[in-house]
């Protein structure tokens, strides 16, 4: 093995790693699709998109308007059967500014439950991609977008569990107060100051802050 300088001797290690055969998570390509009833299970999940979307609304209005900051958009929560994981990758638009931001799976066998940010830009999006599926097919005669509504059993409109990816037996109760650790988009600062402002939502004043701008800093707040 060779030495190296001790320049930094407070992350010097020797001798102290092991050898350990990879493993991928991925579960190996050319995994069957669900078997979907196309027009019934088209049907399932519009409708699922319908009442996600005026739950989305009625919350909207229910808010306070002093409280719109960034974005305009909601977050939906997708559930992928076991097996299906990779139709994770595919919620995922970067043109229209459609964001994954968690995956939670309890175990191999559970469903997967991914959250994404919808913009208002892209409201109709994935309304679009259930009805190209149910109607429409590609050159080799199978369902339009079939890789990803196929693995897709249910949509709803996300919650506040849907971004908590620590264990969940650590979700405070109601009327709880905590400290919780934020991770925020440096771009995101100003927005987080504004409505935890406007809340009158205590925030600690020490913050980490990492070089890059796409990357996130931390804070932390207490749950009110």
């Amino acid at each position: 093995m060779p030495e190296y300088p001790h320049d930094l001797p407070h992350l010097y290690l020797r001798g102290s790693g092991a050898a350990e055969p990879y493993t991928s998570k991925r579960r190996g390509g050319g995994r069957k699709l669900p078997q979907r009833d196309r027009a019934g299970h088209a049907e399932t999940l519009g409708h699922a998109l319908a009442g996600a979307m005026a739950a989305a609304a009625v919350r909207r209005q229910e808010r306070d308007p002093d409280l719109a900051a960034g974005t305009p958009g909601f977050y939906l929560e997708f559930e992928i059967p076991p097996g299906s994981e990779e139709a994770v990758e595919l919620l995922e638009n970067r043109v229209k500014h459609i964001e994954l931001v968690t995956v939670r799976q309890a175990s191999d066998e559970s469903p997967a439950l991914a959250t994404v940010f919808v913009p208002d830009s892209a409201v109709d999006h994935f309304l679009k991609k259930v009805e190209a599926y149910r109607s429409e097919q590609t050159r080799k005669g199978r369902p339009k977008n079939e890789p990803l509504i196929a693995r897709i059993q249910n949509i709803a409109l996300a919650a506040v569990r849907s971004l908590f990816t620590d264990d969940p037996a650590l979700l405070p109760g109601v009327g709880e107060q905590i400290w919780w650790e934020l991770w925020i988009r440096q771009a995101h600062a100003a927005t987080f100051d504004t409505v935890a402002r406007r809340l009158d939502v205590p925030v600690q004043q020490h913050r980490l802050a990492f070089p890059s701008g796409r990357c996130v800093w931390s804070s932390a707040m207490r749950s009110q």
